[in-house]
C-alpha cells in the first residue's frame, strides 16, 4: 500500500508550490529549526486535484487514518477550490458524519485514497459541533515572547508580484495572548485554534499552533488575489475552540 501510493504521489504534477524551484527553506534555518523547516515544507508540497475532474474520479473514496476512524466517504460538491465529502467517522461513540472536509496536504492527517488504493491528497476536517472525536491535531498553547513560524506571504516588492509571489517562512513573536486569540508581531496578526482561513503557524518543534486569521496591513488587501494560489493552505480546524 504504502509503495503504491508512493508510486501516485511521485505521479501527480499538479504541485501548488514545486520544491525545485521555491525556495522555502533557508540553510539557517534548516539548521535552526529543522523540526520548522520539515513540517511546512511538508504543507507546501501541498497536491491539488482539478476540482471540475474530480468528480468524475472520485465516485468513492476511503480515508485512512489512526487519529480519526473514517471508513468511507463520497463526493457530494465540488465548489471552486474545495471538494466537499460526506464521510463516515466511526472514531466516536456512534459514526458521525463530518460534511465539511478541506482537502489539504498535512503530516498528521488521515490519507484520502480512492477505491483503487489510489493516493489523492490529505484531509482536514470540520467536524460538528458536539462531535466526539478523537482530536486530528493536538495543540499546544504558545507562551509570550515565544518565536512562532508560519509559511505565508511576504509583501510583495511591487504590484506585478501580487499572483505569484515566492513563499516564505515567516517568523514572529508572540507578544499578548487574550482568551483564544495571540497577537503576533511582526508579520502575524492573529492566530486561533479554531482557523477560518489562513496560512498554518508552528512552534520551534513544527507543532501547529493554530491558524492565521488576519494579515498585517501590507498584505491584507492582496490576499484576495492571492487565495486561489494560496487555497490548499488554508486549514479549516475544530478542536471544541481550546487550546489544550
Amino acid at each position: 500500500m504504502i509503495k503504491a501510493m508512493s508510486e501516485v504521489f511521485q505521479r501527480l504534477k499538479t504541485f501548488l508550490i514545486n520544491p525545485s524551484d521555491q525556495d522555502l527553506h533557508t540553510e539557517r534555518m534548516k539548521h535552526e529549526y529543522p523540526e520548522v523547516a520539515r513540517s511546512l515544507h511538508a504543507i507546501a508540497q501541498t497536491i491539488w486535484l482539478d476540482p471540475s475532474s474530480t468528480k468524475r474520479k472520485i465516485a468513492t473514496a476511503f480515508a485512512l487514518g489512526e487519529s480519526i476512524g473514517v471508513t468511507s466517504a463520497h463526493v457530494v460538491e465540488n465548489w471552486e477550490n474545495f471538494t466537499y465529502l460526506h464521510l463516515t467517522a466511526q472514531g466516536a461513540k456512534h459514526p458521525v458524519p463530518l460534511s465539511e472536509p478541506f482537502i489539504f496536504l498535512g503530516p498528521q492527517n488521515p490519507k484520502i485514497i480512492d477505491a483503487h488504493a489510489n493516493f489523492l491528497d490529505f484531509a482536514i476536517f470540520h467536524i460538528p459541533k458536539g462531535a466526539r472525536l478523537s482530536p486530528i491535531v493536538e495543540w499546544r498553547r504558545p507562551s509570550v515572547d515565544e518565536k512562532v513560524f508560519c509559511l505565508g506571504f511576504p509583501p510583495p516588492e511591487n504590484k506585478s508580484q501580487t499572483l505569484y509571489r515566492k513563499p516564505a517562512i515567516i517568523a514572529g513573536t508572540v507578544v499578548d495572548i487574550d482568551g483564544e486569540s495571540i497577537q503576533i508581531h511582526p508579520d502575524l496578526i492573529t492566530i486561533r485554534p479554531e482557523g477560518t482561513s489562513g496560512g498554518p503557524v508552528v512552534d520551534a518543534q513544527g507543532r501547529l499552533l493554530g491558524v492565521q486569521v488576519a494579515f498585517d496591513p501590507r498584505i491584507r488587501d492582496i490576499y484576495a488575489t492571492t487565495a486561489q494560489t494560496i487555497s490548499t493552505t488554508l486549514l479549516k480546524l475544530h478542536n471544541g475552540g481550546q487550546f489544550k
